[in-house]
């Protein structure tokens, strides 16, 4: 229950709010905050893939604004990019970054996606969106797979969430509604050709019948699962944000990512746009900085939210409890957009065959 908020809602200030139950988080801030105000990915993640093309333009990194891409919003000035644009293992078979990290129970991961407005289609048009590993690097040696199944043909085609495992004996399973014991179907989300999409994937990773995974995309429920979700040895896992696309080789199939957060427990602060969570379209964490039962301080993250738009807050809870009915802010400042320190990567070329896509 949240009864009171200190300090102005402008995008990195310093806010403190009161209340009570809001639980414990023995590491108040995310395992991994990138708004792409850093120059070194590593800094932040274990590792990026493409990072050994044979031209280093295509290998992920932060840049400011290319190829006519805009970032999601005025909050930042950049994002990661990474392009598919040659045909070997690390240099343009996946374009991803991973964290490795010590399996709590549970975990939140929420991060903005665009595929480029040129991408170029063919093949099976396999996309990998992200991975959940037992080794380093991702994929190795047993995994399951976050992807689109409906997969995206053109900018306006349809796009379905799936999930399954190459590993049925250690993930997801047995659960008499999962296709041949390793696969769950989700329902549509956004077309991330030429558009931005918000993906959101909360997981109590569990080898019993109490696992769970829940995604969202822009603010939409299209999946949810019940029942093993992590049964293999020991406690090291990876996480990825991306995976592998097809084709590769294609100098225009670029991805863009923005705003990645990564937590292994449910607590968090989050802002949406309705008195609920589950009805919010726009939801934006939270980066806490102290976190008790009865408050919590936190550094403003407004991402989609403008000037003068009322919000309403949420704090979830390590068990992900939420408060049912969101406390009423109003959001000031402008947040400025800033491109971060550092020199910017090679810039590179224009894309080829660009189509305009609408909203």
């Amino acid at each position: 229950m949240i009864t009171a908020s200190s300090g102005e809602w402008s995008h990195k200030a310093n806010v403190t709010i009161t209340g009570a139950r809001f639980g414990s988080k023995p590491n108040p801030a995310p395992i991994v905050w990138d708004d792409a105000s850093g120059t070194n990915l590593r800094d932040k993640w274990d590792g990026g893939w493409p990072d050994r093309a044979k031209n280093s333009d295509f290998n992920i990194g932060y840049r400011r604004p290319i190829r006519g891409v805009s970032p999601p919003h005025n909050r930042v000035g950049r994002y990661l990019a990474g392009a598919h644009g040659e045909s070997t293992a690390n240099a343009g078979y996946n374009v991803m970054v991973w964290k490795a990290y010590e399996n709590t129970g549970s975990m939140y991961l929420s991060y903005w996606y665009q595929m480029d407005p040129a991408w170029t289609f063919g093949g099976d048009n396999n996309h990998k969106l992200a991975i959940h590993s037992v080794g380093t690097p991702p994929y190795v040696p047993d995994h399951f797979n976050y992807e689109y199944n409906v997969r995206p043909t053109s900018p306006s085609s349809d796009v379905k969430w799936h999930v399954y495992t190459n590993s049925p004996e250690s993930f997801l399973g047995p659960n008499p509604r999962l296709k041949d014991n390793h696969t769950w179907f989700g329902a549509e989300g956004t077309n991330p050709v030429g558009r931005w999409a918000k993906h959101e994937i909360i997981a109590k990773w569990s080898a019993g019948s109490d696992g769970m995974l829940v995604i969202y995309d822009n603010g939409k429920k299209v999946l949810e699962y019940q029942g093993r979700t992590d049964g293999a040895p020991g406690t090291k896992r990876v996480e990825a944000i991306g995976g592998f696309g097809r084709p590769y080789g294609k100098p225009n199939n670029w991805r863009y990512f923005a705003d990645l957060y990564f937590d292994t427990t449910l607590a968090r602060v989050m802002l949406g746009n309705a008195s609920s969570l589950e009805r919010s379209t726009k939801r934006e964490v939270q980066i806490a900085t102290q976190w008790a039962d009865s408050s919590i301080t936190l550094s403003v993250n407004l991402g989609v939210f403008n000037q003068g738009e009322t919000a309403y807050l949420y704090v979830v809870d390590s068990d992900g409890n939420v408060n049912e009915e969101g406390y009423p802010i109003k959001v000031g400042g402008s947040g400025g957009g800033d491109p971060g320190p550092g020199p910017d990567p090679t810039t590179p070329k224009a894309p080829v065959g660009l189509r305009v896509v609408g909203p």
